[in-house]
């Protein structure tokens, strides 16, 4: 009996442990991590897993271009002197002289699209989408990262409206399929993701 009472006591313990969880959950929003310097950084000094750190916060709390993934890392240096527990992003890093921008198995992929200029920035994420006349709009890959992006120009270098040229961190299939795209005469179309979105 008192292993029986012992046993209820316990589940009704993490039960109002759990619905706490919820209420906390549900007030702070999902979560995201994002890197941080773990130490005092010098500028210049490269950044890596020695002297960075992934923690989690709320995801409404995250700055617009801040580093999410130990990718977003590769070739990036300390901008300036950082501090303990600063968010890495724009502003904190930039790309380390001489160093590639690439990590293992990544290429970039340089293609002219109709995309909103407007809202395309350095570390946007977008899909990329295929377009054949009296065909079936077809998705070539999904949530890749834009390096760069500018007004596309013609011939005579004036810009051409809803065009940009943007260049794709992919991997070799991607930068195939992009290619192909748009060498057979296919619409090619950037479509922007919403923030915070993730999976396919």
């Amino acid at each position: 009996m008192v292993g029986c009472t012992s046993v209820l006591l316990g589940l009704v313990a993490q039960g109002k442990m759990d619905g706490r969880e919820a209420s906390l959950e549900a007030r702070i929003g999902p979560l995201a991590k994002v890197a941080t310097a773990a130490s005092a950084v010098s500028a210049g000094a490269a950044l890596g897993e020695e002297n960075v750190d992934f923690v989690e916060v709320p995801r409404r709390w995250v700055p617009i271009g801040a580093i999410e993934s130990r990718r977003g890392l590769v070739g990036r240096v300390a901008a300036l002197p950082l501090s303990a527990g600063v968010v890495l992003g724009p502003g904190t890093t930039r790309e380390g002289s001489g160093a590639s921008p690439l990590g293992p198995g990544e290429r970039i992929a340089t293609v002219e699209a109709v995309a909103p200029l407007g809202i395309l920035r350095s570390g946007s994420r977008i899909d990329v989408l295929s377009m054949r006349p009296g065909g079936k709009p077809r998705f070539i890959c999904r949530n890749i990262e834009v390096v760069s992006a500018k007004p596309a120009a013609d011939s005579s270098g004036s810009a051409v409206e809803s065009r940009v040229q943007a260049d794709l961190r992919t991997t070799v299939a991607q930068a195939v399929a992009i290619a192909g795209a748009s060498s057979s005469g296919a619409e090619v179309r950037l479509l922007p993701r919403g923030t915070g979105e993730r999976g396919q």
